[in-house]
């Protein structure tokens, strides 16, 4: 991945991370934060088992 693909790629996961404070990094350092906050954003939203109101199971939210 390009280091112009990873900004692009962190901005759409941190939308207040910009272009010219991501320009400062390198693509390996980019690569480290890129890898943090993808697995980050992963279990935030990790679907969750919640009781449906009104009936007697479970089902995946």
């Amino acid at each position: 991945m390009s280091k112009r693909e990873m900004m692009d790629e962190i901005i759409r996961l941190n939308r207040s991370a910009g272009r010219a404070f991501l320009e400062k990094f390198n693509e390996q350092q980019l690569q480290a934060y890129l890898s943090r906050i993808s697995q980050a954003h992963r279990i935030n939203y990790l679907p969750q088992l919640v009781q449906v109101r009104h009936a007697p199971r479970w089902t995946w939210a």
